[in-house]
């Protein structure tokens, strides 16, 4: 069985315990983090949301099949009011079926699902139709039934949306949910309207204008709902290819029962033949949309719920592969450990066979050990390894929350009185719906706004005007609550409004929140000034490492390195570093295994030579944390220096090794060297050393206890002091005693302790005798406190001040920081001269009080130069006293903290720049929403005026709608379309079609477009071109940049002025040693111009000019896309404002189209 583990046992003889440990320990968490996270989140993502498709799959079938009866019990209806009396029986069973389907489903209605719709409006609209049916014209009668199947489709997509059915990210799931709820319902409503005007048509036998109209529009809902239809069916048998076949075969049945329609409709309702009976009608067309809706029970929906089903087959497998793979790392964790405990085994057997041989009196037996741990080191007789186990169990949980927010809504009347109120805003005004409806807005204001405030709010809306704005609100009970406030009118026939809807959103958390981020904006601007200050007056030296390359560093580092400014330190480690380590491993190569060694586990301590600004190299400890950052590797770097420490090392490892070849021959060592018994304490043997500084002889010894020459101890405490040993708890003791000579007289001695088993247990001990070295240690210490002292203060430029004579010393920094020459004899006037007025009472003060105080100080100020030049620099001083407390010397550094403050205002104007983006990014996206409101708005209210009077205005009338649809969705268009410009330029996505173009002709044709606006205007406009105006570029996109260029320019110009296009050639440099032949083009108006501060930033994104953009209307996109234009053309793009008022803008691009493919040739040749 030993055999098996023979692998596992010389791998980790090759590695320290440490690592083994580690290793295990890795593959272990790897494994159960690896199995918590895969079960949790296949558990929650997968299984999870998809039985919440499967119930709303549920949900909305129920529904669809509501709709089914619900368009039958419509056909019904229309023919029951013809005058064809052929199924009535047929009405009453359908109205049954209908209404028990109704209520079924408005029965088992989730309860969670958000209320969008108004299910009590929902059943008065059924018994309306149900009640009022023989009351109503047969148009009367259609609209509600459609509105009612309207609201159920409505329904249906709610369900859809609340059981995250349209959020499906899988395409082939995706497409099935989309053509159950959304496509194929669309078309088979489309026919069901059909089904109901024909058999009307056909009960009648009449066909009027208005069923005519109706009758084309429902034909062209048809063909463009069929249309859609085949294309989701194509994509389901793209991601579904086993249903290739069959969905090809029904589709084909679908397609037949359209033709039927179409073909009745064309040539006998038409025609007015009117051939087909109404029941005949109903049953054929009935046939053929119940074959749809098979389509849908049979086929689709089975079809999902067999993917949906897969998916959680799929969730399952995959969590039990995840188990597998847990326990097959688990199995190769125990075996490397098994393998583990058989590799110790065998070196305690190496171990016990060396110690037995040294009991047989063969001391050249040696412990032969394969590996290469911590084991080797037991011959050595160091002390005990240590292991050190760190475990760290992450998890990690996603809560994910969704939270929907709903609007407040009510409608007021021009009075101002509320006559429908939501539940929101019952709930959040705590009036319920009877004292809110009749009453007026007064009952929830709040006296927060003033009158001018309300007054500017109804002038804006009395004028058919949007009014957007926050206001402070009061509740019932008296509590405030904000909420953002969008006003819109509704106007009548002469364009005065007849109802105000308000629209709102609870932003009082939103309002608390910014209260209490001004306040965390306030306590983290002091963490950051308490954290810098703790940076710089570190004992330590301190560097900040990005990416291997210091980016920061404090004063004590810069002292260390032996550098005048931190400037000197801002490079790569190595770059500071000697070639080789005196391990003998290059630079280059360890530093980055210390580095990774640190990322990987949080922290890590080494020992490092640097090389100083003068070449001399020095020792530090280097202890390295990580700190966090998703994008970078950031380091932070602790240094003490342990030159002096080194030294000693290497003074005492030459120590060691006199020591060890003085043990060879052990007669002749000048060290104490003992063998004693354990129990007795009884000197064994004693050597020359020994004898000679006790004084006795080998006799005397030989009858002496180890305690007798320690008067410190007894027996009973000596054998107390070496239990460790005897115990194995340590493997040597090493301390400091006292022994006598035979004379009486004691010395102070080192004492190295160990315990041998030989053919009994003996105690070793090597003595040191350490009288010179406890006097060399205390004037190391001494020297220690003197350096120490000096890193405390010695900050770059360092000065002190003798208060009895009041003389003052300054360093060479000093004198460089205040800009005086050598010979000037520095005093405390000069220097408190150097402080402006302002600031030079407070310093002073400071000072002062640290004397008075005893405590050190610490101030920045400023200081001026004799050529006005204004310095920052940060003191630090503290006050040495004598016995009585009167102050004898004063002594600090001052340090040039010029470029920092530099620093600290360009973020402070960085910070402005951004905010000032942000502010723009907002009145973008508020003007962009109105922009793009008010063309929809145009496209409902024509649409809804166009549907309500269909039947009742003439084709001019109605033909007058669809114009002004066209024209708002054509304007919705364009401002889609500079959306999509500008996100293709900038994703580097667009790409231009480079054609010879007549630039002059492209500029004409510009014109020829704004020739009514400039006609308008009785604008004239001039072109002056020089030169050849022929060019290679993209010749639509540069239409697009001279249009834009035109637009503006008879935007801002006053009537009966001029505007000037210029074109001419330029040369054009697109590098230092790139120069190639360019066209400028340049147009010029006579408009307010555009203020100098803001002449590059107007081609920002969301940026229009602060003196146009009040009127000017626009997303401000145009000038950016212009400018992402000529960019792609290797171009450049710029303003001015003309002397003569207005403003001037101007391109530059190249000739020629393939400058980009010379540049890279260019480089190339370089």
């Amino acid at each position: 069985m030993k055999g098996i583990f023979t692998p596992a046992i010389y791998l980790l003889n090759k590695v320290s315990y440490s690592s083994k440990v580690s290793i295990i320990v890795f593959i272990v968490l790897s494994t159960v983090g690896l199995l918590a996270f895969d079960l949790y989140n296949q558990m929650k993502k997968v299984v999870i949301e998809t039985e919440t498709e499967i119930e709303g799959i549920k949900q909305v079938d129920g529904v669809n099949k509501l709709i089914q009866l619900a368009q039958q019990y419509r056909g019904l209806s229309a023919a029951v009011h013809s005058k064809d009396n052929s199924m009535p029986d047929l009405y009453q069973k359908k109205l049954q079926e209908t209404e028990l389907a109704f209520y079924k489903v408005i029965n088992n209605l989730n309860p969670a699902m958000p209320l969008k719709t108004d299910y009590s409006n929902l059943s008065d609209l059924w018994q309306k139709i149900k009640n009022e049916h023989a009351n109503s014209t047969v148009e009367e009668d259609f609209l509600e039934h459609t509105y009612f199947i309207q609201q159920l489709q409505l329904l249906a997509k709610l369900m859809s949306e609340h059981y995250r059915l349209i959020t499906d990210n899988e395409l082939t799931s995706y497409f099935l949910i989309d053509n159950i709820v959304n496509t194929t319902p669309n078309l088979i409503e489309s026919m069901g309207q059909i089904r109901a005007v024909v058999v009307g048509v056909l009960g009648n036998k009449h066909l009027s204008e208005s069923q005519k109209s109706k009758l084309i529009v429902l034909k062209h809902l048809v063909n463009r709902d069929f249309v859609e239809l085949k294309f989701n069916v194509v994509k389901i048998a793209k991601y579904s290819p086993q249903l290739a076949k069959f969905i090809d075969r029904e589709f084909n049945k679908i397609e037949r029962a359209k033709g039927d329609f179409i073909y009745v409709i064309d040539h006998d309702i038409f025609t007015q033949n009117f051939k087909v009976s109404p029941k005949k009608a109903f049953r054929d067309f009935t046939g053929n949309i119940d074959q749809i809706y098979n389509f849908v029970y049979q086929t689709l929906t089975p079809t999902l719920h067999e993917y949906l089903q897969q998916r959680i087959d799929n969730a399952v497998l995959s969590i039990r592969l995840t188990l597998g793979i847990a326990a097959l790392f688990l199995f190769i964790a125990f075996y490397l450990l098994f393998a583990m405990f058989l590799a110790l085994l065998s070196n305690i057997y190496h171990i016990n066979k060396t110690v037995n041989a040294f009991s047989e009196g063969d001391f050249n037996a040696r412990i032969k050990l394969k590996t290469r741990d911590e084991m080797r080191n037991i011959s050595l007789s160091v002390s005990g390894m240590a292991d050190k186990v760190v475990k760290s169990q992450k998890q990690l949980i996603n809560l994910q929350e969704a939270v929907d927010q709903h609007a407040i809504v009510s409608i007021s009347d021009v009075r101002g009185d509320i006559i429908y109120a939501n539940e929101k805003l019952q709930q959040i005004s705590q009036y319920s719906f009877d004292e809110l409806i009749g009453g007026n807005h007064q009952i929830l204001k709040s006296n927060t706004h003033s009158d001018a405030f309300f007054k500017d709010m109804w002038r804006t809306i009395a004028r058919g005007a949007t009014w957007h704005g926050e206001i402070q609100n009061k509740a019932k009970d008296g509590s405030l609550y904000w909420v953002a406030s969008t006003i819109v009118p509704t106007l009548n026939a002469q364009g005065n409004p007849e109802q105000y809807i308000a629209i709102r959103t609870d932003i009082t958390k939103i309002k608390q929140l910014e209260a209490r981020q001004k306040e965390a904006n306030q306590i983290l601007s002091s963490e950051k000034e308490r954290f810098e200050t703790l940076f710089e007056k570190s004992g330590n030296g301190l560097v900040i490492i990005e990416n291997g390359q210091f980016i920061e560093c404090n004063e004590e580092a810069v002292r260390l390195m032996g550098y005048a400014s931190k400037a000197g330190l801002m490079r790569s480690p190595l770059e500071l570093s000697p070639e080789y380590q005196p391990d003998g491993q290059l630079s280059i190569a360890k530093s980055p295994k210390m580095i990774d060694r640190c990322l990987q586990d949080g922290s890590y301590n080494f020992e490092w030579v640097y090389k100083k600004k003068d070449n001399s190299t020095f020792w530090v400890d280097v202890l390295l944390t990580s700190l966090d950052s998703k994008d970078n590797q950031i380091v932070l770097a602790a240094w003490r220096d342990i030159s002096l420490q080194k030294q000693l090392e290497k003074e005492n490892k030459q120590a060691l090794l006199k020591s060890e070849f003085m043990g060879r021959v052990l007669e002749n060592s000048l060290n104490e060297i003992y063998i004693f018994d354990v129990e007795t304490l009884l000197f064994i043997n004693v050597n020359y050393g020994a004898r000679h500084n006790l004084g006795y002889t080998k006799d005397e010894l030989g009858m002496m206890t180890a305690f007798d020459i320690k008067p410190e101890y007894t027996e009973q405490t000596m054998k107390q002091a070496f239990e460790p040993l005897i115990l194995g708890v340590e493997k040597k003791l090493e301390f400091n005693t006292i022994h006598q000579r035979k004379n009486g007289s004691t010395y102070p001695v080192e004492v190295h302790l160990q315990l041998f088993h030989e053919e009994k247990p003996v105690f070793v001990a090597i003595i040191l005798d350490t009288t010179e070295r406890i006097a060399k240690e205390e004037r190391l210490h001494k020297s220690e406190n003197d350096l120490n002292k000096a890193q405390r203060t010695a900050h770059l430029g360092s000065w002190s001040c003798d208060l009895v004579s009041n003389t003052l010393v300054w360093s060479e920094e000093m004198y460089r920081i205040f800009e005086f020459s050598s010979d000037v004899i520095p005093n405390y006037d000069c220097f408190m001269n150097a402080i402006p007025a302002e600031e030079r009472e407070y310093v002073k003060q400071v000072y002062l009080e640290s004397i008075k105080s005893g405590k050190p100080y610490s101030v920045e100020h400023r200081v001026v130069m004799k050529n006005g030049q204004i310095k920052y620099v940060h003191e630090q001083g503290e006050t040495d006293y004598d016995e009585d407390g009167k102050p004898l010397r004063s002594f600090g550094s001052v340090l040039d903290i010029s470029d920092r403050k530099k620093q600290e205002f360009r973020l402070i104007e960085l910070k402005e720049q951004a905010d000032a983006a942000s502010r723009s990014k907002s009145e973008f996206l508020a003007n962009m929403s109105h922009e793009l409101r008010t063309p929809m708005h145009g496209i409902l209210s024509f649409a809804r005026f166009g549907i309500k009077n269909i039947d009742k205005e003439n084709k001019s009338k109605n033909l007058k709608y669809f114009d002004r649809i066209n024209v708002s969705g054509e304007r919705l268009l364009v401002l889609l379309n500079d959306l999509l410009d500008l996100s293709k330029l900038e994703a580097g996505k667009m790409v231009f079609n480079y054609v010879e173009v007549d630039l002059q002709k492209r500029v004409e044709n510009c014109i020829a477009e704004q020739q009514v606006r400039l006609k308008d205007l009785n604008l004239t406009v001039s072109v002056n071109s020089t030169g050849c105006s022929n060019i290679s570029c993209d010749g639509i996109r540069m239409e697009q940049v001279i249009t834009n260029f035109l637009s503006n320019a008879i935007k801002f110009s006053p009537e009966d002025s001029d505007i000037k296009i210029e074109i001419k050639p330029q040369s054009l440099s697109l590098r230092d040693d790139l120069v190639v032949e360019g066209l400028q083009l340049s147009v010029a108006d006579n408009g307010v111009g555009i203020p100098a501060d803001e002449l590059e930033i107007v081609f920002e994104k969301f940026i229009q000019s602060s003196k146009t953009k009040t009127n000017a209307g626009g997303t401000g996109l145009g000038l950016s896309i212009c400018n992402e234009i000529i960019k792609g053309h290797q171009g450049e793009l710029w303003a001015e404002n003309s002397e003569n008022g207005g403003a001037v803008f101007y391109f530059l691009i190249p000739v020629e189209g393939n400058v980009s493919v010379k540049c890279r040739e260019k480089e190339l040749e370089n």
